[in-house]
């Protein structure tokens, strides 16, 4: 089967179904089935120039590291990552990766809005209506 993926310079270990159903079972939630697809064909990484620039609103990001599963560094660590940020972040998102300036990239793992992926800058998350709010610095998210 054909992958429509993209390249990456640097690919997370391999990994399993039965280490992402591990890791679902740890997170209390079912992983998006196109994002576990990711995790068990790509498992994260870093994405080359060509595929991190985004424009987002009046500014833009270079998004380059997506976190993996089983990955024996702990700061590109899933898991290790998402425990982490648990006092941080709402339950119902999943930090699956970050930019270069501190921006998070993440996956609604549960709730009405299961699969929207987000990209926050600075902001405070309200999962049930699927709004970001502005920090103080004026800086807000996806």
């Amino acid at each position: 089967m054909a992958s429509s993926w993209p390249v990456m310079e640097r690919r997370g270990p391999e990994v399993n179904e039965a280490q992402v159903i591990a890791f679902e079972d740890a997170l209390g939630a079912r992983l998006p089935e196109d994002y576990r697809s990711f995790l068990l064909e790509v498992n994260g990484g870093r994405t080359p120039r060509s595929h991190r620039m985004f424009d987002i609103r009046n500014d833009h990001t270079s998004l380059n590291t997506l976190h993996s599963l089983a990955e024996p560094l702990e700061q590109r660590d899933l898991e290790t990552r998402w425990r982490a940020s648990r006092n941080r972040l709402p339950e119902e998102v999943l930090r699956v990766g970050a930019d270069d300036g501190g921006g998070t990239l993440v996956v609604v793992v549960s709730g009405p809005r299961h699969g929207q992926v987000w990209f926050l800058d600075g902001v405070e998350v309200d999962v049930e209506v699927g709004r970001v709010e502005r920090d103080r610095g004026g800086n807000c998210g996806l």
